[in-house]
């Protein structure tokens, strides 16, 4: 990961971070549940995996 700052207006510094991504290949009843399982419309399908990701390790954890 990488930061940069741009210059957009005059006094005003934005920073945009690179983030390393890749494409997959989901279904779209997949798709349709990552939509109904996120918490605020703008959450990202990254963010909802890693959320069920962490759940099922806490779940695995204590059984």
């Amino acid at each position: 990961m990488s930061i940069r700052f741009i210059y957009l207006i005059p006094l005003l510094w934005f920073i945009v971070v690179d983030m390393e991504s890749m494409s997959v290949r989901i279904k779209k009843d997949t798709i349709e549940e990552l939509k109904r399982l996120k918490v605020h419309y703008r959450e990202t399908y990254d963010d909802v995996i890693k959320r069920l990701i962490e759940a099922w390790k806490g779940r695995t954890r204590s059984q």
